[in-house]
């Protein structure tokens, strides 16, 4: 059965997903911030400066990729999604006292506001 939505970016969401969670995240959860975040567009760039699939700020693209390594420019939507499924990892870090889906609700928050929000 094909996940909802199913593109050409599923294997990357996968494969990254893995890379950064285990098994501890389903990989559906980052997809639907890219859907979300950019419906999948590889050029969005939103008024804030966000660029991407999973509409990175530059300067966290940076960070992420200084931290985790990037084969390619941060806007190739495969550096994208995993530097996007690192930077998720980030935020799912910081709510290690909360359980479950308030977990997940508060990673994914600090994603979209910024951990500081």
């Amino acid at each position: 059965m094909k996940p909802p939505f199913s593109n050409c970016y599923d294997h990357y969401f996968e494969k990254y997903s893995l890379e950064f969670f285990g098994s501890r995240l389903n990989w559906l959860w980052t997809k639907a911030i890219a859907i979300s975040e950019s419906e999948f567009n590889p050029d969005a760039v939103s008024p804030a400066g966000a660029i991407g699939v999973m509409q990175l700020m530059p300067g966290t693209a940076a960070e992420m990729a200084t931290k985790h390594g990037a084969d390619d420019t941060i806007l190739a939507p495969h550096t994208n999604i995993r530097l996007g499924i690192a930077y998720v990892r980030q935020c799912f870090d910081i709510w290690h006292d909360e359980r479950r889906l308030e977990r997940i609700r508060f990673t994914l928050g600090s994603y979209n506001a910024g951990p500081g929000n």
